[in-house]
């Protein structure tokens, strides 16, 4: 399990490192990562700075925002950004990309990494559950480009990246739809939407 954790976490870098580089903006344009506090998306947020790179992290867990602030700058003297909110809530979401670019100016990379998952067996999982999940995996992501994709544009393009792995839950592995559908809204005002998969179980 370890082992499959660390070859995901080089394959999103990876991607993410790759999209980076291919978005139209300049390299040093800020980044907004949910779910940027721990994990894969910490990484990325550690990643980016280390390149120089403004970063916006979003979280739902204060203290967390906190010590992962404190590390980020400890890596690089990037401008770094939190947010304590819920990428379920539009209005939390809303509120991170306007208080990104009151603070850097502008959007280059607008990351939707935050997910929940409770494997198990659907016909056995509580109802509750399952909307737990399309709360944040779903509307998560589908809330930040709608939050983010009028930012990106107005700078000249940018780009989305939706990290994702898929879990046994039937209702976690359902983002491609967005990747799927975003880029016909998008592409006329310049936005990269990528949303890679990265490992399976």
């Amino acid at each position: 399990m370890a082992c499959r954790a660390a070859t995901t976490r080089e394959l999103v870098l990876r991607r993410l490192q790759e999209t980076a580089m291919a978005a139209p903006l300049s390299p040093k344009a800020p980044a907004l990562i949910t779910g940027g506090s721990s994990g894969i998306g910490l990484a990325m947020a550690r990643m980016l700075v280390k390149a120089g790179r403004p970063v916006a992290i979003m979280g739902r867990d204060a203290r967390k925002l906190r010590d992962a602030e404190a590390e980020l700058r400890a890596v690089s003297g990037a401008p770094v950004l939190t947010y304590c909110g819920d990428v379920g809530q539009y209005r939390d979401v809303r509120q991170a990309v306007d208080a990104t670019l009151d603070a850097f100016g502008q959007l280059g990379l607008a990351i939707a990494n935050a997910g929940i998952a409770k494997p198990g067996h659907f016909a056995q999982q509580p109802l509750a559950d399952h909307i737990n999940q399309m709360q944040t995996n779903y509307f998560g992501s589908l809330h930040l480009a709608e939050a983010s994709v009028a930012a990106l544009a107005n700078e000249g393009g940018g780009s989305s990246l939706s990290p994702r792995e898929r879990h046994s839950s039937a209702c976690t592995d359902i983002r491609p739809m967005l990747r799927r559908n975003m880029p016909f809204g998008a592409s006329p005002r310049s936005c990269v939407w990528n949303s890679p998969s990265v490992g399976s179980r």
